[in-house]
């Protein structure tokens, strides 16, 4: 073979193979390196992602073909909360992304709101027990005086918070007991902060005790399992709050924002009537599992402080009156 086909024919398989290497490319970049992201949400919504448009979902799960890698997503949905997250698309797999939208909070009068709910309290009482003669607490009701639990020190004065589950007992030594009532055990509890409580309100569930107490112009939780006092960034005289049935605390205050990030917002701790210029309220959800605050809304209708917070379990809504007038409060969840 001359030397000019043997270039002919070099130059040919060179041509080919950049075919092929194309052809592979575009294979490759089109259809092969390819993953799924499937957004199980409730139906119709739209998704964005960074870099490769927007996508309608009229039905869910909502399938999407992207090349693989992270992916900045946007879903949004009418009347709801824009919800933004990332993504890892894997290689020829498909990966679930389970989202849950949150209305956008909404406020309107009512004629009026439903009846207000009593705090979930039980009364209890200490009594003397002639049989062993110790002191012994008890249902205030109870006419059999059966025993909860039995003191070997007499409690003088006790200031009694009582629910179902714990009961907290301070005396005027400033000793602080514990009783859970459902084992009839109890325990010395060791907090200086609980000390000196004047006033306080179980959770539902009866694990955590919001309090206020003498010296302090703030709110406090007490944590019955962790045995661990938090004060909250809330002052007593510009806060009015209600427990849901999740044992968060829903409040409304008239406190500044001091921060807002990542890990939620935090209030600031200074008097709202020094620093407010103009009159705004904020709802607000506490948790007291981990300590962090979530905005729910701003209401900014009358000048008054919203007062009577009434949460319905598990409807996503909350009642209080402001002024003479009845509101409520329209949300997905707390």
């Amino acid at each position: 073979m001359d030397r000019d086909k043997k270039r002919t024919l070099a130059l040919g398989i060179l041509i080919a193979l950049a075919i092929l290497l194309s052809v592979a490319w575009f294979l490759w970049g089109n259809l092969i390196n390819r993953g799924t992201i499937a957004v199980i949400a409730e139906a119709p919504f739209e998704v964005e992602i960074l870099g490769s448009g927007g996508f309608d979902c009229p039905t869910s799960p909502c399938e999407i073909t992207q090349k693989i890698g992270i992916k900045d997503i946007l879903i949004t949905k009418e009347g709801f909360q824009a919800i933004i997250t990332s993504v890892d698309v894997e290689l020829w797999s498909t990966t679930d992304l389970k989202l849950n939208f949150e209305l956008v909070p909404g406020f309107e009068k009512v004629q009026e709101s439903p009846i207000l709910e009593a705090d979930e309290v039980v009364e209890y009482k200490l009594v003397y027990d002639s049989k062993s003669g110790r002191q012994k607490l008890i249902l205030a009701d109870d006419t059999r005086e059966k025993a909860i639990v039995y003191f070997t020190t007499q409690i003088q004065k006790a200031k009694i918070f009582g629910h179902k589950n714990n009961v907290l007992i301070l005396d005027q030594d400033r000793k602080i007991y514990l009783v859970d009532s459902r084992f009839n055990q109890r325990k010395i509890i060791n907090n200086q902060d609980l000390k000196f409580i004047n006033e306080g309100h179980w959770s539902p569930d009866g694990k955590y005790l919001i309090f206020l107490k003498k010296n302090s112009d703030f709110f406090w939780v007490f944590d019955t399992e962790k045995e661990s006092v938090e004060q909250l960034d809330l002052r007593k005289n510009f806060t009015n709050f209600t427990w849901n049935s999740y044992s968060q605390i829903i409040f409304v205050s008239s406190q500044n924002f001091a921060s807002e990030g990542f890990n939620g917002i935090r209030f600031s701790q200074d008097d709202p009537a020094l620093t407010n210029s103009a009159v705004e309220f904020t709802f607000a959800a506490y948790n007291p599992a981990d300590n962090s605050y979530k905005k729910l809304a701003t209401f900014t209708e009358t000048d008054k402080l919203p007062e009577q917070l009434m949460s319905l379990n598990n409807t996503g809504e909350l009642y209080f009156k402001s002024g003479d007038q009845d509101f409520r409060l329209i949300l997905r969840k707390f």
